[in-house]
């Protein structure tokens, strides 16, 4: 049927594009031939959602197969369509968006690649995306027993171990044991994706790598960023390094030293955890325990799903329907949710799907306000053709996803809600502990997805081999996080954490994620000044706390941002909103700016010294 179905596709290409040179013509073919490609898309889009939804998470042999001769089929008909769009001429095309529309649908970068080679590429990232669950690593009480993956074991005991040692142990065994693992499935990875872009003609791979970004330098202004976020980086950086000498002594945490990878790991691992060795700023003003407020309430996983949706209700968003409700809206089993359950969003064209984690906590709480947000954008921009109903750049729907969780994560809103009782003191203090909290997370992961990206980019383009790479990625490590290894290391060895692997996926780049941080800020400054719910300088409405619920204005923003889908350029779509064109660390700063201020104070009261030298090395043998 899809054969039939291309020939057909080929045909109409052929007799309208070669009928004459009039560009009137020429434009009218195309817009045919473009017509007939989206009704094979929605076509693909239903037999995906009977593959990733319909059928059971565990698929027999025969659904296995018919879903490989799927992908086999979808990657032979996008080759096709980018080749067939190639012939026409759209410099002088009148119609704007079908002019755009044909340039995103060109732009299919791996998938140009011969089948067997694009499944080599798939397979070898699937092989690194999985290896954390692998269980590769002895035991440190019990050598003889190799029972231990990083996900979930190993990761366990660096929430719970207080031995530096055991730490030590696990960091280095993991690595030692994945670098050998890794090192050729990276490297056919990286070949591969280098003969992917040659094939499309870019001057660097890398080029093909910031495709959809529209800018071939964005790794240029991730750097700048990185400049702007270094003085309140440093001062988080020794605050820490000062809690983890108290913790662990001099002899593991020099004062002047940088951070040993293995306990900076231990303390995001430990963020949300009330383990954590690092102390709010004000330990005595605890902050509510919002888990216990949920349970006493009764509020279940679909409730939180629900109060999401009603977030969105209150921006002049339509309710979802009810179909959603009983076809689309699925919760993920104990079984498979594990400790690091993650909700996942399912675009089949007009039609969405959510399925939700089953343990209702704060955190969940917040982060399926981040998935409603991705939801309501598939719907909002649904009405677009194929190409342009893609989302604006990687990231960029995590960032609209980002200012909604910050906003319900605010005290205004949590009281707002009746989570919380209005009655409760949420003082300066108690602001000041949350918003360390989230400082935590957010600007130590941030040089985390900058590093990744920078050395990804480094081996893509050449700058760098695998057999250099190690020292190259702990020389990017010491000058942006002032990190160094718990020992010495070599370019034998390969020391990216997992998260390295996981985002080597072209469609969710180290990129992607570092926008989604920096742009969901500025979404968020901009949705709160359109919605009057901050003010710059009045002590009333400060940035922390300002929750755009119930704002129609700021909803109406924000649904123009989610219709654009892709028909601008996502440096276009966001000026309305955050008045500029690029990214900017601005909005992040000014939102962390009493954290900066009280970091500050508290390092030069405890005479903790600022900067770092390294201590240990990275030979080239």
């Amino acid at each position: 049927m899809m054969a039939i179905k291309f020939y057909s596709l080929i045909l109409v290409g052929f007799l309208f594009g070669t009928v004459s040179c009039v560009v009137s013509r020429e434009e009218i073919a195309a817009q045919a031939y473009i017509d007939l490609v989206q009704a094979e898309y929605i076509r693909q889009y239903d037999t995906m959602r009977g593959i990733l939804w319909d059928q059971d998470d565990v698929l027999t042999v025969d659904e296995l197969m018919d879903k490989l001769d799927f992908l086999s089929q979808s990657q032979n008909f996008s080759v096709n369509v980018a080749r067939t769009l190639s012939v026409y001429n759209i410099d002088n095309f009148e119609n704007v968006d079908l002019k755009r529309q044909i340039k995103l649908l060109k732009d299919i970068r791996t998938l140009h690649l011969d089948f067997p080679s694009f499944v080599t590429l798939s397979n070898s990232l699937q092989v690194m995306k999985n290896f954390t669950t692998e269980k590769i690593v002895c035991s440190y009480e019990n050598p003889r027993l190799c029972n231990m993956g990083l996900l979930p074991e190993i990761k366990e005991r660096f929430k719970n171990s207080q031995d530096p040692n055991e730490l030590e142990y696990y960091w280095k065994a993991w690595r030692d044991e994945m670098g050998v693992r890794m090192l050729e499935n990276l490297r056919t990875y990286i070949e591969l994706y280098k003969e992917s872009s040659m094939q499309n003609r870019y001057t660097k791979p890398s080029h093909q790598w910031y495709s959809k970004f529209e800018n071939p330098h964005l790794i240029n202004e991730m750097t700048d960023i990185m400049v702007r976020l270094k003085p309140i980086y440093v001062e988080l950086h020794s605050y820490i390094r000062r809690i983890l000498r108290e913790t662990y002594g001099d002899h593991i945490v020099e004062q002047h030293g940088a951070i040993p990878q293995h306990l900076l790991d231990q303390t995001l691992v430990q963020a949300w955890s009330y383990r954590s060795i690092l102390k709010d700023p004000y330990p005595d003003k605890k902050l509510p325990n919002i888990k216990q407020h949920l349970k006493e309430q009764e509020f279940t996983s679909l409730k939180m799903v629900e109060m999401a949706d009603d977030f969105f209700n209150s921006l002049g968003f339509d309710p979802m329907q009810r179909a959603f409700w009983s076809d689309y809206v699925k919760m993920i089993p104990d079984s498979q949710a594990g400790p690091d359950c993650k909700s996942e969003v399912f675009d089949f064209y007009r039609i969405v799907g959510l399925k939700y984690c089953p343990k209702p906590n704060f955190k969940k709480f917040i982060q399926v306000h981040g998935d409603m947000a991705s939801v309501h954008y598939i719907n909002e921009k649904s009405p677009l053709p194929f190409g342009l109903r893609d989302e604006a750049c990687p990231g960029f729907g995590k960032a609209l996803g980002e200012a909604a969780v910050l906003a319900c994560s605010t005290p205004n809103h949590i009281q707002g809600t009746r989570i919380l009782e209005r009655e409760y003191n949420y003082d300066d203090e108690r602001s000041l502990n949350r918003i360390f909290r989230l400082g935590v997370h957010t600007l130590l992961q941030i040089p985390f997805y900058y590093i990744h990206e920078r050395i990804w980019t480094d081996l893509l383009d050449g700058w760098v081999t695998l057999d250099n790479a190690n020292c190259k990625y702990w020389e990017y490590m010491l000058e942006y996080m002032g990190v160094d290894p718990p020992s010495d290391r070599t370019n034998i060895n390969l020391d990216f954490g997992y998260r390295f692997y996981e985002h080597l996926d072209e469609r969710k780049p180290h990129s992607a994620k570092f926008v989604s941080e920096i742009l969901g800020y500025q979404f968020y400054k901009g949705l709160c000044e359109i919605s009057g719910q901050y003010r710059k300088n009045d002590p009333n409405l400060v940035l922390q706390n300002c929750d755009f619920f119930g704002s129609v204005e700021a909803g109406d923003a924000l649904k123009e941002i989610m219709r654009s889908g892709a028909k601008r350029p996502w440096y276009d779509i966001i000026t309305p909103v955050t008045g500029t064109r690029k990214l900017d660390a601005e909005a992040l700063l000014e939102f962390y700016e009493p954290l900066y201020q009280w970091l500050r104070e508290n390092n030069i009261r405890h005479r903790t010294p600022v900067g770092w030298h390294k201590k240990h090395q990275c030979t080239h043998r």
